[in-house]
């Protein structure tokens, strides 16, 4: 370990205060830190601004490792036990907001995680609570293909790619491709081929001339002639590398149009490297993964040996305390904010931590109880209170169930009850609206009896300027929630 603090002192992420008292540490400290030595000398090789970034990460959560160094030792063991847990220890280390995650787990330690959040969102109200005070009760019937939900979505994420494919290369090939572009740019060319023969010729006499005063002239045509070379070249290249690229994207788009329509196994194990060849978002791409890994996880094509033929499922719905403890958000509910410690990529869980501290994103657990068992939660509702003009809306980003534990039969069911308890929720906080966004891989949208014609909204929500970046299919840079809506409730149409 003194290695380590020592090739991250010298590289000016650790000063020497901090690192003599790292060094002091315990053994899960110096462990720790050992792991962030070898993530941070295993970084590539990156533009000054993003290495910056990534030293800055670093030192963020050495300084919450001198911190927890200098807690009560009680303090310390408890934050140290907790951290042992995969989950959660992938959460700090693999996460750019480890840092934050830390202290969420030192003040829940120091019995003061009310007052970390009070800090955390200056200005913020505090986060209310809510249990919806109805449940749903559903049957589990013999059959119900848990992979059918994961096919589905997975359906939907590509048609989305898809879709934007349609725009940026399909849409691309047929204009370079339109005879009437393809004319223009042969107009072009033929003006410049006779601007060339002129300017040919005037070099060819200039230079037969061998007169002392006309040989700046000559050499004046001479230069001409190669520019007009050099620029009907280029032109000539440029056009036919943008019909080169189009043609290649438009061979990637077949790629992934074959994967999307074919739904088997082999495929879906398949799907990352075909990827690797598309221009698809790093968020995407987490969300594919997700999926992949839950189809392959589940053992056969049914839902989990849990719900036997003829259990009785009883469904509450509440808002989440969000427990710093508690990180299975997204693999309780099937969807890619989950933590996945064996894939070695913390994918679109990166913005956890902030998720966790922040007062004005809400995460509303779907909880489901197995005949006379404990309630667990299945799945899990994301939202935002917002701002449209004078409105204040809750806008839900979607709702995510759990492939594996919820049968196909009860969905629209479920999606209903969801639905209902989010209304209540809002009407009993003072919101004038509640709004579903309608992007394809929500469930909501895909079984909701509401959806109707969705609207386009733009709300504003009500948060620092500098806030960390968190995954969501809404939320946009400057606080902006955007995208497609259908209501769910409004006070206006009670």
């Amino acid at each position: 370990m003194t290695d380590a603090i020592q090739t991250l002192t010298v590289e000016g992420i650790c000063d020497e205060q901090t690192a003599e008292m790292l060094k002091q540490g315990s053994s899960f400290v110096q462990d720790t830190i050992t792991k962030l030595h070898d993530k941070w000398k295993n970084v590539p090789d990156l533009k000054p601004a993003a290495l910056k970034e990534k030293q800055y990460e670093v030192g963020k959560k050495l300084l919450f490792l001198e911190e927890l160094c200098i807690a009560p030792t009680e303090i310390q063991k408890q934050v140290e036990d907790w951290l042992k847990d995969e989950k959660r220890n992938f959460l700090f280390t693999e996460s750019p907001q480890g840092n934050v995650y830390g202290e969420l787990l030192l003040a829940n330690a120091q019995g003061i995680i009310d007052q970390f959040r009070e800090r955390y969102n200056p200005n913020v109200p505090k986060k209310p609570t809510f249990k919806y005070d109805k449940t749903f009760n559903a049957v589990a019937e013999p059959n119900s293909i848990g992979r059918e939900l994961i096919v589905r979505k997975l359906n939907a994420v590509l048609d989305t790619i898809v879709t934007s494919y349609e725009v940026e290369v399909i849409r691309p090939v047929e204009e370079l491709t339109n005879p009437s572009i393809l004319e223009a740019e042969g107009q072009k060319i033929n003006e410049r081929e006779k601007d060339l023969e002129s300017k040919l010729g005037k070099a060819n006499t200039a230079s037969t001339k061998f007169k002392t005063d006309d040989a700046g002239a000559a050499l004046d045509e001479f230069y001409d002639k190669h520019d007009a070379l050099d620029e009907n070249d280029a032109l000539i290249t440029t056009t036919v590398s943008k019909l080169k690229t189009a043609i290649q994207q438009q061979r990637e788009y077949v790629v992934l149009l074959r994967e999307r329509v074919s739904n088997s196994i082999h495929d879906v194990e398949g799907l990352e490297n075909d990827l690797r060849r598309l221009r698809v978002s790093k968020e995407q791409r987490a969300e594919l993964n997700t999926l992949a890994e839950q189809f392959q996880n589940l053992p056969s094509q049914d839902t989990s040996k849990h719900l036997k033929e003829g259990k009785s499922l009883t469904y509450s719905f509440e808002l989440s305390p969000k427990d710093p403890l508690d990180v299975r958000f997204g693999n309780d509910g099937g969807c890619c904010i989950g933590v996945y410690p064996n894939t070695k990529s913390i994918g679109n869980a990166y913005g956890l931590p902030h998720m966790i501290a922040e007062n004005t994103i809400y995460l509303f657990n779907v909880n489901q109880a197995i005949g006379k068992g404990q309630p667990h939660r299945v799945g899990i509702v994301l939202a935002f209170p917002a701002r449209e003009g004078d409105k204040y809306v809750l806008a839900c980003n979607s709702l995510e169930l759990s492939p594996s534990m919820n049968p196909i039969n009860a969905l629209r069911g479920i999606t209903t009850f969801v639905e209902e308890g989010i209304a209540e929720f809002a009407k009993a906080n003072g919101f004038d609206e509640a709004v579903m966004s309608d992007h394809e891989y929500n469930t909501s949208k895909n079984y909701s009896t509401r959806s109707g014609k969705p609207k386009w909204r733009l709300m504003k929500r009500d948060v620092e300027p500098t806030e960390p970046k968190f995954y969501s299919e809404i939320t946009f840079k400057n606080a902006d929630l955007a995208g497609g809506f259908y209501t769910l409730w409004s006070k206006s149409i009670q």
